[in-house]
């Protein structure tokens, strides 16, 4: 995954933070990261619709969509950010 900061070198385990509203659903292809997830839970939350996303890998992410649901649980989607959008946490 590309991040905006160096994480230790290629290969290296790092723990990002993300926040859920940089997260875009099925992106248009401006993502620099992209995964592919399972959508585990749907919480409507009045004007946001909160997403909480399973990978195979076992990566649990969120996602915070305005508007309407466009997504039930056990739904395929793809998952993408900015390596911007994303901070390499020290451990």
């Amino acid at each position: 995954m590309r991040t905006a900061a160096p994480a230790g070198g290629p290969g290296a385990s790092v723990t990002l933070a993300l926040r859920p509203e940089r997260v875009r659903l099925e992106p248009d292809g401006r993502a620099d990261n992209v995964v592919a997830a399972a959508v585990a839970h749907v919480v409507y939350q009045g004007e946001t619709v909160r997403y909480v996303l399973r990978t195979e890998e076992g990566l649990e992410l969120q996602a915070v969509e305005l508007g309407q649901t466009r997504f039930a649980p056990g739904a395929r989607v793809r998952a993408g950010w900015a390596a911007d959008d994303a901070r390499v946490l020290e451990m």
